[in-house]
């Protein structure tokens, strides 16, 4: 896979790369977030099935390259300040946390991707029976496998997960997260 952002492809902040019979898609989260993406997805594979397989109904909410916009899909929600309730007491994380130590940057060209495949239906099952989101699951998972991995691990571990604030900010169509 390319590394995004970076002269060897050219600057791109998207990757399509296909391997086998995989089709693997990279975005950089400064392009968009990953409802963002999905429209952009969608019709990637509706064109590859549509030219492997012949001409197909057009599934529900798939966009042709020539189709318009959607209302405020290029709006950024972010040009204008919200409302909150200033009285609430959040919560102060440190971002003072423990680093995997192969994360660590050798030099300019050190490029890390990690890959996780988990049988979706068993993953789905184990996140009803706990009240987890997937995200939350995977991130407690993989916090207990560093703290196996790593057990002299002297400082908190920290998952930086993004959030989908799409509808609280009225903004169901934003490509920003």
């Amino acid at each position: 896979m390319a590394r995004l952002g970076h002269i060897s492809c050219g600057y791109h902040l998207i990757d399509i790369t296909y391997y086998e019979y995989s089709i693997y898609i990279s975005f950089h989260h400064a392009l968009c977030d990953g409802r963002g993406i999905m429209p952009f997805v969608e019709t990637l594979i509706y064109y590859y099935c549509d030219l492997k397989y012949g001409k197909k109904t057009l599934p529900e909410g798939v966009r042709l390259a020539g189709s318009p916009l959607l209302p405020g899909e290029t709006a950024d929600p972010f040009l204008q300040q919200y409302d909150f309730d200033q009285n609430k007491e959040f919560i102060n994380l440190s971002r003072d946390a423990f680093a995997i130590p192969e994360n660590a940057a050798v030099d300019e060209r050190t490029n890390y991707r990690y890959e996780v495949r988990l049988p979706s239906v068993q993953y789905l099952s184990v996140c009803k029976k706990n009240n987890a989101t997937p995200v939350i699951l995977l991130a407690l998972l993989m916090s207990r496998a560093i703290t196996e991995l790593y057990p002299e691990y002297d400082k908190p571990i920290n998952a930086n997960i993004a959030a989908d604030m799409w509808d609280a900010l009225d903004a169901q169509n934003t490509f920003k997260n």
